[in-house]
């Protein structure tokens, strides 16, 4: 949107000290002003980052507004001009509370609402509505795994599948226990890599078949897929399971991170199970998921021609962990040069906080969130189950800091302590970014970002992270001025 006055009003916003109006307005202390030419900037405000293109009056009137309360006399051009600017959160009454404190407000109301939403006094409020089941083995050893860095040491005392299955199923059948048998459930299945465990998948199905056929229920499985096979493209295809995909693009590429523990690269046995997937099932795998953890020698054009193994999206992010502020700002251009060129092609490259961006540009209105809803667990109410570590926990399957051992709750998934793990991270979560983010230009679009790029999984600030986020954000800008706010990304 382009914000400017007109030339017949250029005169009277000089002569704005001496106008008078029952509306007191003042700029806001939180707007951010990027320059894109000699004639225009880009104005936000960073709590709300709602986009305007200004022109050079534009940034003398907020500047003008900027320390001085001003009576406002009513002149009709202006009076528009300056409700737009309003409307954008650009201005404010002089009595009215800055964004700052608003958004900080509003982070106690999150807090709260995490708090009610899981229990009242000693009761899980809601029962569960979706269960993850993890692992924390792999064929792989890709070197920018997470999982490495975020697995809590838990010792698990289930030393057999008999056992195993016993307290899978004790789960099972607590989760579905007076459940409302119209609302869907989920199971989901992610790692390391679940598909290791695909003996208990298919135990796991079949005890809910059998037990608890009157529920509805969908499936989902995050898999690598290298160890997909007829019986397993079958199984999934009978039970209608929504499976992704994990590669990270064409052969050189993939091979070079991700490979199996013998050094030898996976992609085409991963290129196998997908054929067998699309062979079987009524609908071709249409996306994959993947990782950079590095540009060098990176062929744009062998990403797009993905697409001729039946894909037309993959969202490919950046490995931010242990990477330099230089390497991060250098990353972004390259990420965000894949992105924005893939939008002619025939696959299309995206990832999160592209997607945070753009939705951070239509906020109206002030409300602290994070970046992503599974660090909140509102109105998702997910408990995962780690099968190597006998343990749950009730947020991001990338925070395995909150996990809690079953033995120490005696097994009782609705046991209160889970539920006090979750909060205890979140309420240090929100400490953290006030520390972390509060002052930062782009706080109301990135939010923190992913605990994989942004505040880690630790609650600790990744400088390469930030570096990478403020460069993207800086190009994701200047496409919205030269495309005047394209399609695809409006």
């Amino acid at each position: 949107m382009y914000c400017g006055p007109s030339e017949l009003i250029k005169e009277k916003i000089m002569q704005i000290k001496t106008i008078e109006e029952d509306d007191i307005l003042r700029t806001s202390n939180d707007i951010c002003i990027k320059r894109i030419t000699k004639e225009r900037s880009i104005v936000w405000n960073r709590f709300i980052p709602k986009i305007i293109f200004a022109n050079n009056d534009t940034i003398k009137l907020l500047k003008l507004l900027e320390n001085n309360n001003r009576k406002i006399k009513e002149l009709s051009l202006l009076k528009k001009h300056l409700k737009k600017l309003f409307s954008h959160h650009l201005l404010l009454k002089s009595n009215s509370k800055s964004f700052r404190d608003l958004f900080i407000e509003d982070s106690v109301k999150m807090l709260n609402r995490v708090r009610i939403s899981i229990y009242n006094k000693h009761k899980l409020k809601l029962p569960y509505t979706n269960l993850t089941f993890l692992n924390s083995k792999c064929n792989f050893k890709c070197n920018y795994c997470i999982s490495k860095y975020v697995w809590k040491n838990i010792k698990n005392d289930l030393t057999t599948f008999e056992e195993k299955l016993k307290k899978i199923f004790k789960i099972i059948d607590k989760f579905f226990e007076n459940n409302n048998v119209k609302t869907e459930k989920g199971i989901h299945f992610n790692g390391g890599e679940i598909l290791l465990e695909f003996q208990i998948i298919k135990e796991i199905v079949k005890y809910i078949d059998l037990h608890h056929s009157s529920q509805k229920v969908h499936y989902s499985i995050n898999t690598n897929g290298s160890l997909i096979t007829k019986e397993i493209a079958l199984f999934l295809k009978n039970y209608s399971f929504r499976v992704s995909i994990s590669i990270d693009g064409y052969r050189e590429f993939n091979n070079r991170t991700r490979r199996y523990k013998n050094n030898q690269g996976a992609f085409d046995d991963i290129i196998r199970g997908l054929e067998l997937l699309n062979k079987y099932f009524p609908e071709r795998i249409k996306s994959f998921q993947g990782t950079i953890n590095d540009f060098d020698n990176l062929d744009f054009e062998k990403i797009y021609d993905m697409s001729k193994y039946g894909f037309q999206s993959a969202r490919l992010g950046v490995n931010l962990l242990n990477l330099e502020v230089k390497s991060a700002k250098e990353f972004a251009k390259k990420h965000m040069e894949l992105i924005l060129d893939s939008y002619d092609k025939p696959l299309i490259v995206n990832d999160d906080y592209l997607d945070y961006f753009k939705n951070a540009i239509k906020y109206n209105n002030i409300k602290f969130t994070f970046a992503c809803n599974g660090l909140t667990n509102i109105g998702n109410n997910i408990l995962y189950y780690n099968l190597d570590k006998d343990s749950v926990h009730t947020i991001c399957s990338f925070v395995y800091g909150t996990q809690v051992s079953m033995k120490e709750i005696d097994n009782d998934i609705y046991n209160r302590l889970i539920s006090d793990q979750c909060f205890n991270f979140i309420k240090n979560r929100i400490n953290q970014f006030f520390k972390i983010c509060i002052d930062c230009e782009i706080v109301g679009a990135c939010r923190g970002g992913c605990v994989t790029s942004g505040i880690d999984s630790f609650n600790n600030k990744n400088e390469a992270a930030c570096a990478f986020k403020k460069e993207a954000w800086n190009i994701f800008l200047k496409y919205l001025y030269i495309n005047k706010y394209s399609e695809r990304i409006n």
